[in-house]
């Protein structure tokens, strides 16, 4: 009887550290997100010279936006894959996971807060890591979960 309770408490707090680490990567992802927006030099409407002039010019700053923007969107693409095959196979299975689309529709709500404050680096935000988070799903596990 005891191992039944410790096991289950054990699954209980694994479950609520892997969401724990969820909110912090989506955290880490809109802190990096905004850090890219404020850090990129290129300033629109600009020509292609006025653009390296400034990247030629100032390189700290393109490099620090580069590296937040890599590691934002590798971070929020990793959400939304994760959050789009738990749906999917949990959908198979016949319940959906509410925090999973929870937390899809705080990454959602991520980029709508870094739109507020840019609107075209958080597009460019938004597009890499949609597009990155939709080719890295795994496709047999969202194949095996409908059959």
């Amino acid at each position: 009887m005891c191992n039944k309770i410790d096991s289950s408490h054990t699954l209980f707090m694994g479950g609520i550290f892997v969401y724990v680490k969820k909110l912090m990567k989506l955290l880490l992802g809109y802190i990096c997100g905004l850090l890219f927006i404020v850090w990129i030099p290129i300033h629109f409407p600009n020509t292609l010279s006025d653009i390296i002039v400034e990247v030629v010019l100032s390189p700290v700053p393109f490099i620090a936006s580069i590296l937040a923007f890599f590691i934002g969107f590798l971070i929020n693409a990793d959400l939304i894959k994760n959050g789009i095959e738990m749906m999917v196979v949990s959908n198979g299975r016949g319940k959906l996971f509410k925090l999973e689309c929870l937390l899809l529709f705080f990454v959602c709500l991520s980029f709508y807060f870094l739109s507020m404050v840019s609107l075209w680096p958080a597009v460019a935000f938004f597009c890499f890591s949609l597009l990155y988070g939709m080719i890295s799903l795994d496709y047999e596990l969202l194949r095996e979960s409908k059959e």
